[in-house]
């Protein structure tokens, strides 16, 4: 008489193996398929939350620069405090813009036309003289010792910024 073949039992990762080839399951396992007693089932998908996407620093620093350039182009009536031009008006900083802590200051800042503005990045002292005097020395001296705090740009801090000169009139 024959004996019958014993039986091996097989795991479930083994029959879909069987079933489906090596790769086939390591691809399924890899889209999120789980291997239960009773073969290959989909796992169940947990209810996940979304995550909110906060705008990052670099488009909030563009914003803030947007809306309060518009705010001192404004203050100033677009003319030109050096020569009185009204052809393209800028936004021209007193101390540069890399200092973070004047970048936002509004006596940094004043309407420049782009001429003035380019000249004042070879030519400093035509600005310079004009904010002595209208501000004086002490106001110079102040704002020189504010830009060399160090800030530390934050989502807070940006979007107080462009909300503050959103509101504000001139």
């Amino acid at each position: 008489m024959f004996q019958k073949p014993k039986t091996v039992k097989l795991t479930p990762y083994e029959k879909a193996q069987k079933a489906w080839g090596k790769r086939k399951v390591a691809l399924l396992l890899a889209k999120g398929m789980g291997v239960v007693k009773k073969g290959l089932k989909r796992a169940k998908k947990s209810k996940r939350i979304k995550r909110i996407k906060l705008p990052t620093i670099h488009s909030l620093v563009l914003k803030a620069d947007q809306k309060f350039a518009a705010y001192i182009r404004n203050r100033d009536g677009n003319k030109c405090i050096l020569c009185g031009s009204t052809k393209n008006p800028t936004c021209g900083h007193l101390i540069k813009r890399g200092k973070k802590a004047t970048r936002w200051d509004e006596v940094n800042c004043n309407c420049l036309c782009s001429g003035c503005n380019y000249k004042d990045n070879f030519e400093h002292d035509h600005y310079v003289l004009w904010f002595l005097r209208e501000y004086g020395q002490p106001m110079y001296e102040d704002l020189l010792e504010r830009s060399k705090c160090i800030v530390k740009l934050n989502r807070e801090y940006l979007t107080k910024i462009i909300e503050q000169y959103d509101i504000k009139k001139p």
